[in-house]
């Protein structure tokens, strides 16, 4: 499985680096100098069998320079599918969702609306909450205003502020209910969300 991270000898120490430790910074250079060879590289990290090496290649994918064929960025998007969709690991999943918003996914919008809901982690939810709004994903909006009700008060919090974001101020009505809700962090949300809904 390591052998197919990548067939250039120090692309594939460098990513498998990843296991033991944060980036350095000659990680950092020898991604920037060798993007190409190096997202493959990341995105074959995304499937290796250690979540530390999922989960910094994830963040990692999210930062190199964008893909120039649509080959490339369709390879991208599917690592980022499978993730979001089949990834035991609750951080990877987390890390990918951030790294879906860092590199302006936007073809992966609808799937992170669905784990808005859908996720069984809170800090999935609040997480893919937070990159709608970072998307500008106002398809979302409907997901955004169902995850005003989660369970978690993060999600609650998070979906409010994306709303803000998204200026969505068909769900003011919505946001100004939580108000009342039990936790401060998200009546604070709340009321900062529907100051720039009133707008």
């Amino acid at each position: 499985e390591d052998a197919a991270v990548s067939e250039d000898s120090e692309i594939r120490r460098a990513v498998l680096a990843l296991a033991r430790s944060r980036p350095t910074d000659r990680v950092v250079a020898l991604l920037q100098a060798r993007p190409a060879v190096a997202r493959a590289a990341l995105l074959a990290g995304m499937w290796h069998r250690d979540a530390q090496v999922r989960w910094q290649s994830a963040g990692l994918v999210a930062w190199l320079p964008v893909a120039a064929t649509g080959t490339e960025m369709g390879a991208v998007t599917a690592a980022f599918e499978r993730t979001l969709r089949t990834e035991p690991d609750r951080d990877v999943r987390v890390r990918a969702v951030q790294a879906v918003a860092a590199a302006r996914l936007d073809a992966m919008v609808r799937l992170v609306g669905a784990l808005v809901t859908r996720d069984g982690a809170g800090r999935v939810r609040s997480a893919a909450a937070e990159a709608l709004g970072t998307l500008g994903a106002r398809g979302e909006i409907g997901a955004l205003r169902r995850a005003l009700g989660d369970r978690e008060p993060r999600v609650r919090a998070q979906a409010a502020t994306a709303l803000g974001r998204l200026l969505a101020r068909d769900a003011l009505a919505d946001v100004e209910a939580l108000a009342s809700d039990g936790d401060g962090q998200v009546r604070q949300a709340a009321a900062e969300a529907a100051k720039r809904l009133r707008r």
